[in-house]
Order: structure tokens, then C-alpha cells, then sequence
């Protein structure tokens, strides 16, 4: 291998702002990296109303990342008829009896819902919804329908478990030198046990030849001279590597096939990639909010406080929900898959708080949110807060404005967060996939095989990690350099928007 000059200087702060320098590191050898395809523009080229995609030299291409949400967007989610029905009251508080309410539909095999008639109801904890085929819906997210005041965080939570999945059987590994980026088929050691429509989860751990490979064990000081948190090759939680939630959709010979592509190269060079089923008996399916208003306890200051938060759970739905008040207004965790939001708006999100939060944070994978807005100031708006997020999740139609002092912005935010395609988004604030380097607790590379398509930003950054890419296709606002002695991402059309309008919408014209 050759060998090249190592950097590692720190992005820009987490609004994307001016970069910060880190002192550079001795020459190492560089890590086997995807070639371009000779012209960027051929990376995805639309003709006769339908897309294609241009590769690298290993095969790797921009995911199809319209395989997300409910059904994986090949299915309309239920609308469920009224089971039981509750009136506000004028006083007092109403947390037992919508809790009682949420519980009595335990058991169902088809969804029903709790309506919560016109007016104000109050909490002092959260409403869980634990159970599969359980609705909670309102008459509309405004003072004017159903309006919940609450001094819970969360104030609902949908899907209680965060409980992993749990390995049945033996694992099997994956046989092929290198899976790339997009690869729904690959071959392994044996298909034995192995039957179309199992769920299996398709492993990357994270190994210290792979973590050496994209530097993060060479992470530099942070400005005041302290230690910066190097990546380990572990099994905690934060560093297990990546773990994609996939279906079997057919086994010919040694070759199976999934469902929803993969997000990142499975390289036999870096990484000892597996299959295994698994189980998860605590997820929730086919359960859903609609239609309501949730007020926090207090508009903004140092508490940081969520709307709702959606555990362990699978094809599962919020729509037409707006919180005000909360700096926190989804979290989707990271045992939380083929989840749908649509129309979710947070505002009034504001904080004095250090680490920032996010209004919509995104753990889990096969994600889809889309037309939900932020107005606040000081957090983050759109993105993945924790690393390692498998993929694929989109954000599209979403937009986010910074309403006081502090900024705003969308981004993947550490620890090698892939597949998120930012679809459309808008904001005054900035938008940013770069290596993150010391940042927080040695946050890293954040993101990778990522995708900016259309995006409106007051500033953004792309920046290449080592094995991967990330490309931003017709993106507009003022675009910062990449950090020091770093690279930028695959840049198409900068300053002016591309054909389709919408990535999301006509790869799911696509499948059709």
C-alpha cells in the first residue's frame, strides 16, 4: 500500500461552523479505499422517468433507501377503528385512566384505538403502549383537538422494551471478499436452518483492523492537550459494530437474499461478517399515535425533556403529532425498525443545555420521517445521536428553522452512523457529515454512504472517510471546505437541483 500524510483535525463545531485545528499524526499506510466512478455525475443519472446507478470499482453504489418505514413503504398502515372512547375532563389528573385504556386492547390481533375526544388532558407519567395492535389517537394536533399537557419524559412511549434481540442458533458467516454498499445477495459458509421470511440480522462487528483502518484508534488530543476516547473493538453497546435488521426474501444455493439493501461494504479484509436469527419477543407491532398535541412542562432553559420515545418495535407509525415545549421531540431507539412518521412537528424546542439535543433522533433503522418540521433554537434538528445506526433512514420534505441566537443543524452526529439520506431538507442552520474527530467523547467519523439529494441549508460540509463515501447531489447554501488534510464527499450539481425532485419518491417509483 502507499502511504499518504494523516491528518485528523477536527470538524467544525456541531453547527458547522469555522473548523478547529487538531496537530496533524505521522504517516500511516492509507486503507483500502472505493475508487470513484470516473464521473461523479454517473453515480445515479435519471432517464426515461426511471433512475440509474454508476458504481465504484468494488460494485459500491448510493443505497435504494426508499426500503424504509412502515411496511417498507410497500404497505398503507391500517386505519383502526375506535375500540374505546374517553372525554376530557376539566381538572384533575387523567394518566390511570388513558393508561387503563391503553391496556385493556392488550391482546388484539388486528389494531383498535383509544380516541381521546376534543380538549385537554394531563399526565404526571408516561403512557406507555406496550402492546402490540394499540392506537392512540386524538382529533387533531392543535389547542382546538386533543391537547395533552404533560410533566412526563417522554410523555408516550411507544414500544416499552429496549431489550436487544437474542441470537437463536449459531451464527453462519458471510463467504464473499467484499459485499458492497447497495448488495441485497451474498453468499455463506451454509444455508442450513435458514428459510425464506426468517428475520436474521446480518453482522459487521467493529475490529480493531477495520477501526485502524478509518484512524479512529488515532484519534488526536482535544485542544487542551487531554486524551481524546480512541474506538475499541468491543462488544458494549456503543461499539458492537453494525447490526442490520433484515428478511430473508430467497436462498438459491449458498446465495441469500434480503429485503432492504445494506449500507455498508461487508469486507473480508476488515471484518468477519456473519448471519444469525434472531428473536425479540418484547417488540410491539402494528401500534401507532395519531392526531394529537403534547405541551411540555417548560418552554426551553436547561431541562431537556421528550415528546415521545419509540422502543423495541416493528412497522409501527406516528402521524400528526406536534409537541411544543420539548428539546426532545422522537427518539427512535435503536431496537426500533420499519417505523413511519409522517407530520410531526416540534416547536418551540429550545435549550440552554451544552450537549445539545435532538428534536428527531434517529437510533433505529429502516426509518422513515418525512414532512415534519423543527422551530426552536440550540438543538439539533434532524439526525442519528448515537453511532453505529445500521440503515437505511431517510428524512424527506423536513425542514428546520433556528428562531433565536443559537444554530441549528442536521447531521449524523458520531461513530459511524450509515445509510441516511437527507431527502429535500431545509434549513437556516447547517448540515454536516465530516469527521467529528475529539468532538464529545471522540465522536469520530460520523457518518458514512450517506446522502444529501436536494438539500437547502444556510451552510453544509461532506467530507469522504477512508472505505466508504458519502455524496451530496444538488445541494444549496454556502458549502464549507472540509477539515484539514481531509477530502470532500462526491459533490454533484452544487448550487442547483437535480432531477427528481425527490430521491425517496422516485426510488419508491422505482420498485413499481
Amino acid at each position: 500500500m502507499t502511504l499518504n500524510r494523516r491528518r485528523f483535525l477536527a470538524g467544525a463545531a456541531a453547527a458547522g461552523g469555522a473548523a478547529m485545528l487538531i496537530p496533524s499524526r505521522p504517516a500511516l499506510a492509507v486503507p483500502r479505499k472505493p475508487v470513484l466512478a470516473a464521473d461523479p455525475a454517473t453515480w445515479i443519472s435519471l432517464s426515461n422517468g426511471r433512475l440509474s446507478y454508476g458504481t465504484d470499482s468494488d460494485g459500491n453504489r448510493v443505497p435504494d433507501y426508499s426500503w424504509v418505514g412502515y411496511g417498507l413503504s410497500t404497505a398503507t398502515i391500517p386505519t383502526a377503528p375506535v375500540v374505546v372512547t374517553l372525554a376530557a375532563n376539566s381538572s384533575g389528573d387523567d394518566t390511570v385512566r388513558i393508561q387503563a385504556a391503553l391496556d385493556s386492547l392488550a391482546g388484539r390481533t388486528t389494531p383498535g384505538a383509544v380516541l381521546l375526544s376534543t380538549g385537554t388532558y394531563r399526565i404526571s407519567s408516561p403512557l406507555r403502549i406496550a402492546n402490540s395492535n394499540v392506537v392512540l389517537r386524538g382529533t387533531g394536533a392543535s389547542d382546538s383537538g386533543t391537547r395533552i399537557e404533560s410533566t412526563a419524559s417522554p410523555a408516550i412511549q411507544l414500544g416499552t422494551s429496549t431489550a436487544a434481540a437474542t441470537m437463536v442458533g449459531t451464527q453462519t458467516s458471510v463467504t464473499d471478499d467484499y459485499v458492497p454498499v447497495g448488495a441485497r445477495t451474498f453468499n455463506v459458509s451454509s444455508t442450513s436452518g435458514l428459510s425464506v421470511g426468517q428475520d436474521i440480522i446480518v453482522e459487521r462487528p467493529q475490529t480493531a483492523e477495520w477501526v485502524s483502518a478509518i484512524d479512529m484508534d488515532e484519534i488526536p488530543p482535544r485542544p487542551d492537550g487531554t486524551p481524546s476516547t480512541q474506538w475499541p473493538a468491543s462488544t458494549d453497546s456503543q461499539f458492537v459494530g453494525l447490526r442490520f435488521k433484515r428478511r430473508i426474501t430467497a436462498i438459491s444455493g449458498s446465495e441469500v437474499t434480503i429485503d432492504a439493501p445494506l449500507c455498508n461494504a461487508l469486507e473480508a479484509e476488515y471484518t468477519n461478517a456473519s448471519i444469525w436469527r434472531y428473536t425479540q419477543p418484547e417488540r410491539i407491532t402494528n401500534s401507532g399515535i395519531e392526531n394529537l398535541k403534547i405541551n411540555g412542562p417548560v418552554p426551553g432553559g436547561s431541562v431537556v425533556a421528550f415528546g415521545v420515545t419509540v422502543g423495541a418495535s416493528f412497522d409501527c407509525w406516528l402521524t400528526d403529532v406536534l409537541t411544543t415545549g420539548l428539546q426532545k421531540g422522537l427518539l427512535i431507539d435503536k431496537e426500533a425498525t420499519r417505523i413511519t412518521v409522517d407530520t410531526f412537528n416540534c416547536y418551540d424546542a429550545i435549550t440552554t443545555v451544552s450537549a445539545a439535543p435532538y428534536a428527531f433522533g434517529v437510533s433505529g433503522q429502516l426509518s422513515l420521517l418525512r414532512n415534519c418540521t423543527v422551530l426552536g433554537n440550540g438543538v439539533h434538528s434532524f439526525g442519528t445521536p448515537n453511532g453505529s445506526v445500521a440503515g437505511p433512514n431517510v428524512f424527506t420534505g423536513c425542514s428546520a428553522q433556528s428562531e433565536g441566537t443559537n444554530d441549528m443543524d442536521a447531521s449524523t452526529h458520531q461513530r459511524w452512523a450509515v445509510g441516511v439520506l437527507f431527502d429535500r431538507l431545509t434549513t437556516n442552520g447547517a448540515i454536516s457529515i465530516q469527521d467529528r474527530a475529539w468532538m464529545g467523547s471522540g465522536q469520530g467519523w460520523s457518518g458514512a454512504n450517506c446522502t444529501y439529494w436536494n438539500t437547502e441549508a444556510g451552510r453544509w460540509r461532506i467530507e469522504n472517510p477512508p472505505t466508504a463515501h458519502n455524496w451530496a447531489f444538488g445541494p444549496t447554501g454556502t458549502q464549507l471546505d472540509p477539515t484539514p488534510d481531509h477530502q470532500n464527499g462526491v459533490i454533484v450539481s452544487p448550487g442547483t437541483h437535480l432531477q427528481p425532485s425527490s430521491l425517496f419518491t422516485q426510488q419508491l417509483t422505482d420498485r413499481s
